[in-house]
């Protein structure tokens, strides 16, 4: 129960720090992998972003094979119906994601070489 407690005490302070991230504009990238990209708009060419480089960008000279890329792109398309907030939030929770995952690991690593388990949060 504590743990629980603690993750959600962390889940509300990162909100807190980034909420107002979610309204940010595009830059660099975004306008010709995003904002210009047809593909993106339906789950419907979801097969091509295994297949076919020219659905990563519409400009020829930034095209590259990232079907995972793609499907997370699309994803955040459907959930903010292309408004940017819907981008900026799937792309928040994937990184905290891999924060987690990296530190379990960590973890792992650290035990399996000899080091004992212990936390502040029983």
């Amino acid at each position: 129960m504590r743990r629980l407690v603690f993750a959600l005490i962390c889940a509300l302070l990162v909100a807190a720090a980034y909420a107002n991230s979610l309204a940010s504009p595009l830059h660099f990238d975004d306008f010709h992998s995003i904002q210009d990209n047809i593909w993106l708009k339906s789950f419907e060419h979801l097969g091509a972003y295994f297949t076919d480089v020219r659905v990563f960008s519409p400009l020829a000279e930034n095209r590259a094979y990232r079907p995972i890329l793609l499907i997370g792109l699309a994803f955040s398309h459907a959930i903010g119906g292309g408004a940017m907030w819907g981008y900026h939030l799937i792309t928040l929770l994937l990184h905290a994601l891999g924060a987690y995952v990296v530190g379990r690991l960590t973890v792992r690593l650290l035990v399996s070489a000899g080091h004992e388990e212990r936390s502040a949060i029983v």
